[in-house]
């Protein structure tokens, strides 16, 4: 193979076998497919993984009850089309065994769900290819679609007047556009899941309405582009998964390097809709293992919900890119602090130290993970952040949208009573903006966590927006974020000065804190 990335991914393959494997006999007309179980596997068998939206159609899945009739073999002709297409493809490509998820875990055992989800990551590196049935909203719409030969062929077109300064070629027109985004419309790049099966998969063949896409680790090519690449490899991001990411505590880029990578994954992953809200972190866990697995830092980095140790304080800067489509989830999923508590688009931010001063302390961690330590955090522990920084109550004075859930806002702080205006302000639910709009008018007040001081991009001062819970002294939630920027200004320090003197200077409440020091309050995060 030519192909140096893909190499080096073929290289971090391991021996291990998935717990469990359809059988489907390579080459043969058998009718019926097996449920093979690690013991009955060779510890070099190839197979194929199958990504799928599941919809609302589900007739056959693996149950306990249906267990053994699955060990004993099933009608191939019961599954649905897109199972079937998947295994007859399979097939034809020499390979005996294929991996569905909804026919390989057993649906209504929870450790056993628990179980399989650790191994994620080792289940779709080691696949042979994987097989995607993008343009199908369930498993009735199947791999092979009905089309025109026309879809696949560009129309020639000859040029009747050629500029004297152009190329003397003719114009060539495809009847679909080509590019990333061709995967993302289609009704399996919607679906939170792909993104970690994407990534993890070395490559992965792409059954589009109208056209085949190959993916792997070097490129991106359709059958119709005659280059055999795509030009908007949007998702090339997933290259940083072909090397070991190499992280080293004295060399700031390489951190940099990491947390830009996950910054990536994780923008692209929230844009995503999953049917279980409560996957939210499950269904990005095998990345997040894949990442810290490759990272070498001496154990020193550790993952929280969503977020790495490393510039922790940087990480809590993400805001929400359209509140009037997500919410916060009913159901307990992350603590408040954390990018995965909202379902919805989120700005996820990438964390450049350089040039930073950080304004907060981090004191301590916990998000009490269920079983596993990248995946779902446990409902009945809230976790927690505790910090030493700077806090500050404030009320809105004036408030103008300027986009969906962002505003401009008039801060004035009830220390000095100086109004700081332009502060921009992104709110985490629409309700919170209703509220914050009335505080306009009741002149309720909030407090803000100033977090650090940048230069490198514009911001001159970042934070987020805090309410007290009320269940306990200086414990809050996040409801917002807030930026002080140099186009928001119009250049004038004074406002970032007069918010930093206001920081730890006013005499907060002693239920707005835990402990306090000079310059500083003790507090916690939910």
């Amino acid at each position: 193979m030519t192909h140096t990335r893909c190499a080096q991914r073929r290289g971090e393959r391991t021996q291990q076998t998935p717990t469990r494997l359809l059988q489907v006999q390579a080459f043969e007309p058998s009718s019926k497919a097996y449920l093979r179980q690690t013991a009955q596997i060779p510890a070099d068998a190839r197979y194929t993984t199958l990504s799928h939206c599941w919809g609302q159609y589900m007739p056959v899945k693996l149950q306990r009850s249906t267990l053994q009739a699955f060990l004993d073999g099933i009608d191939v002709d019961r599954l649905p089309p897109t199972f079937q297409q998947a295994i007859i493809l399979t097939k034809s490509l020499g390979i005996e065994y294929i991996w569905i998820d909804s026919l390989c875990i057993i649906q209504d055992d929870d450790n056993d769900w628990a179980n399989e989800c650790t191994r994620m990551t080792s289940v779709y590196m080691n696949s042979f290819i994987n097989i995607g049935a993008n343009a199908a909203g369930d498993s009735r719409g199947g791999l092979f679609q009905q089309r025109s030969w026309k879809s696949v062929n560009p129309l020639l077109v000859p040029l009747t007047y050629i500029p004297t300064n152009w190329h003397r070629k003719p114009v060539i027109l495809w009847p679909y556009p080509e590019g990333e985004n061709l995967l993302d419309h289609a009704p399996l790049g919607d679906r939170g899941w792909i993104v970690q099966e994407r990534l993890l998969a070395s490559r992965t063949v792409h059954f589009l309405e109208h056209k085949v896409v190959w993916e792997c680790d070097e490129c991106q090519a359709s059958e119709t582009d005659v280059t055999g690449k795509l030009e908007d490899f949007r998702f090339s991001r997933r290259t940083y998964l072909a090397v070991p990411v190499a992280l080293d505590n004295s060399a700031a880029d390489r951190i940099c390097q990491f947390l830009d990578t996950w910054a990536d994954i994780v923008n692209l992953y929230s844009t995503g809709k999953l049917s279980i809200a409560t996957d939210k972190l499950v269904a990005l866990s095998g990345v997040a293992r894949y990442m810290f697995e490759h990272r070498q830092d001496n154990g020193a980095l550790q993952y929280y919900a969503g977020h790495w140790s490393q510039y922790f304080e940087l990480q809590l800067a993400w805001s929400v890119s359209s509140p009037s489509t997500g919410s916060r989830s009913q159901t307990y999923i992350a603590p408040s602090w954390s990018w995965a508590s909202y379902n919805g688009e989120v700005s996820f931010p990438s964390p450049r130290p350089f040039g930073d001063t950080s304004l907060a302390q981090l004191i301590s961690i916990e998000t009490f993970p269920q079983s596993d330590p990248f995946g779902a955090v446990s409902a009945s522990s809230w976790g927690y952040v505790r910090f030493r920084g700077p806090l500050c109550r404030a009320t809105i004075t004036h408030l103008e949208h300027w986009d969906e859930g962002r505003s401009f806002g008039t801060l004035r702080l009830l220390w000095s009573g100086v109004n700081i205006e332009c502060v921009g302000l992104s709110f985490d639910e629409p309700d919170e903006v209703v509220a914050l709009e009335d505080s306009v008018e009741q002149q309720h007040s909030f407090v803000i966590f100033g977090i650090s001081q940048a230069y490198y991009s514009g911001t001159l001062l970042q934070g987020i927006l805090l309410q007290l819970t009320g269940v306990q002294r200086g414990q809050y939630r996040r409801i917002g974020f807030f930026r002080v920027h140099k186009r928001y200004v119009n250049h004038n320090s004074s406002h970032v000065g007069a918010l930093k003197d206001a920081f730890g200077a006013m005499d907060m409440p002693e239920q707005y804190y835990e402990q306090r020091g000079n310059d500083w309050y003790e507090f916690m995060i939910v």
